[in-house]
Order: C-alpha cells, then sequence, then structure tokens
C-alpha cells in the first residue's frame, strides 16, 4: 500500500508551534519524502470527510452526465485550462519524452509502469482557485471558471470549498518544505502569488474501462521541481484497474446501485528564470492541449 511507502506529514504540529523542535524535525521529513520521492501524505485536521465526500459525490455525477451535455463545457481555445478536458485528448507526459521513458527503461520489470499505448482514457475538469488577477500575461490560463448549467446551483459552493482546502494544504506544505530545505519559512509559498491556481479532478468511466490492467492516466508534476533547480524532482505516476480496483466496483455494484461507476481522482541550466504561465504552457504542449 502507498501509506507503507510515502511519510505522512502532520500539518497540525506545523499549524500551532512553528518553531518547535518536533515541527522543525516534520519540516525535515517533508523536505526528504520530496526529495526522495517526489510525493508524500498530508495530514490536515482542517479537512472533514465530510467535505471530501461532497466532493466527490458531485464529480461523479457531472461525469455520468451524458456525452453531448458534458462537451458543452469544454473550452479547446484555452488549452482545456478551464472546464472539461474530454478523454482520448490529453496525452501522458511520458508518451514522447525521452528522458522520461529512458527513466522506465532503467526500471526493473517489477517496478515498470505497463506501456503507454496512446492518451489517456481519463476526463478532468478544471476549475480556478482564488482571485483571478486583473492585469496578467497570460490570459488563456487566468480566464472565468465553466459553471456546468445541471449543478449551477451547487458547483461553485462545492468547488471553492474543496479547492480552497486543497490549496491551503499545498501551501502550508511548501513552507515546511522550505524550512526542511533550508529556506525562510515563506520561500517557496512567496514564488506562487498570481499564479493560475487550479482544482483539477480526474474521471474514468469504469462502466467502459474498468478491465484489469487498463491504463486511466499518467502525470508528472513539475513546477516543484523547477522552483527548486532540480532539488525535487517531479513525481511521476500512472492510474491503473487493478485487482482490488474490480473488486471495489463490485462493492459500489452491491452496496450504492444507484451511484455512478466513475472514479473522481503538478538556478541551474536546466531550470533558466522563467515566468509560471510560461512553464504552464510549455508543460501543456508536452501533453498535447496546447501549442508551446
Amino acid at each position: 500500500m502507498i501509506t507503507d511507502i510515502l511519510p505522512v506529514i502532520d500539518l497540525e504540529l506545523f499549524l500551532n508551534e512553528k518553531n518547535n523542535p518536533l515541527t522543525i524535525k516534520e519540516c525535515q521529513k517533508a523536505a526528504d519524502a520530496l526529495r526522495n520521492y517526489g510525493a508524500l501524505l498530508v495530514k490536515d485536521p482542517r479537512v472533514t470527510e465530510e467535505d471530501n465526500s461532497r466532493f466527490l459525490d458531485l464529480m461523479e455525477d457531472y461525469f455520468a452526465q451524458p456525452l453531448e451535455v458534458k462537451l458543452k463545457d469544454t473550452r479547446p481555445e484555452l488549452g482545456y485550462q478551464m472546464g472539461l478536458t474530454p478523454e482520448f485528448k490529453e496525452e501522458p507526459r511520458c508518451y514522447r519524452n525521452p528522458d522520461c521513458l529512458d527513466i522506465i527503461a532503467q526500471l526493473s520489470e517489477d517496478n515498470r509502469p505497463l506501456p503507454i499505448t496512446g492518451p489517456d482514457v481519463k476526463w478532468r475538469f478544471s476549475w480556478n482557485i482564488g482571485k483571478i488577477p486583473k492585469e496578467t500575461k497570460f490570459p488563456q490560463l487566468n480566464a472565468e471558471s465553466v459553471i456546468p448549467e445541471a449543478f449551477k446551483d451547487v458547483w461553485s459552493t462545492t468547488m471553492n470549498k474543496w479547492g480552497n482546502q486543497m490549496h491551503r494544504a499545498v501551501i502550508d506544505i511548501s513552507r515546511m518544505a522550505s524550512v526542511g530545505l533550508g529556506l525562510p519559512v515563506d520561500t517557496l509559498a512567496d514564488l506562487t502569488k498570481n499564479g493560475p491556481h487550479l482544482l483539477a479532478p480526474t474521471g474514468s468511466d469504469l462502466n467502459v474501462h474498468g478491465k484489469l490492467n487498463t491504463v486511466l492516466a499518467v502525470q508528472a508534476g513539475k513546477q516543484l521541481e523547477w522552483l527548486t533547480g532540480g532539488e525535487v524532482k517531479a513525481g511521476y505516476h500512472e492510474v491503473v484497474v487493478t485487482e482490488s480496483t474490480l473488486r471495489a466496483i463490485d462493492d459500489i455494484k452491491k452496496t450504492r446501485p444507484s451511484r455512478p461507476l466513475w472514479r473522481p481522482f503538478k538556478p541551474n541550466a536546466f531550470y533558466p528564470p522563467m515566468l509560471a504561465g510560461n512553464q504552464v504552457k510549455q508543460e501543456l504542449g508536452q501533453i498535447n492541449l496546447m501549442e508551446s
């Protein structure tokens, strides 16, 4: 299980007493986790299971809508950075990236991801979190959010509440990581100000794609790698239908037959100074959503 591998970072220590020796140790733990794994687990006392369930139920209901209804929410002219990204549109970053493919080739067979055969079968919905800057060099990345017609009464409230909770946790983790990396506490957090922050849940239709070993998504995070000059490497992950996924599908069919079967789910020569908007556009080009 992932909890047996990745360190769990307790935000409560940092929120209550930033200069406590135990807090400093937890900050170091966060920085080490990002260095060693490119990922970590976060325990945030401010987040409730009720909010999580409300958000997941909303996304499942949204993705379960008819195709023609959902497609009204796409914005290809914005690089799909607001509203809906349909399935078979986003290419995995590793699909054509020589460096990523080289990393995969060096892995043992037991640790190697399944072969990448083309664009992801997942869908994605992107929702803007926080204030949109009044002046920006990147209007495509700071456009108004899309509100689905069928959920207009609850969409903004639910998405903003969950999105702000996620953003708040990420900012606090960035502060802890700054301390763990030997930097002033707000170093990384300050670099994210006025950036285009998105809540971007993905969904895969398990009625169609719920077959063993189906690759649902492959994703990579890059901005923290860029901000730290490669000290922290982007974490790559692959989402696959496993035996436990099939058991979960059967369980939902038995216990919640009315629920949709959808799975709702980032200076040396290599890292030159760059505006966040340009870095985002570059990444979107890598996954075939926007010309870079």
